[in-house]
């Protein structure tokens, strides 16, 4: 067992690791805010957030792709890319927030959204668009 550190707090909890041994999580920042992070190397990195306060890191590909979600400015939850050292943000289908959970070595990705009456249901995000299922 090894321990990863955090990011300045006092949690962190890793969530995936690709085939090249990076992972992906999340760790409190000193304020106690949470921060999706990238490990690498020996290096914890905050990915940063949409705009809103918090995120989470769920899953990498092989091409260091990371998928997670972010709150934004208005405090609703939006499923992001991570690539390229930039956060992209997904969307939710007309709805109120999303999370990604899986994305593979193809670059589809997986996860929820929920709608406007409450519901949730799973999406795939393939070739630039987000498809419910």
């Amino acid at each position: 067992m090894y321990d990863l550190g955090t990011l300045g707090g006092t949690i962190s909890n890793a969530n995936a690791i690709n085939n090249d041994g990076e992972i992906v999580g999340r760790s409190t920042l000193a304020n106690g805010a949470i921060r999706a992070f990238h490990y690498k190397n020996g290096v914890m990195t905050d990915l940063g957030t949409l705009g809103g306060a918090a995120s989470v890191a769920f899953d990498i590909n092989d091409k260091s792709e990371i998928v997670g979600f972010s709150r934004i400015s208005n405090g609703q939850a939006r499923a992001f890319l991570y690539k390229n050292g930039v956060m992209h943000n997904l969307g939710a289908l007309g709805g109120t927030d999303s999370r990604a959970i899986g994305i593979n070595n193809r670059g589809d990705i997986v996860g929820h959204y929920t709608k406007t009456d409450g519901s949730v249901h799973a999406f795939i995000y393939r070739d630039g668009q987000m498809f419910p299922l």
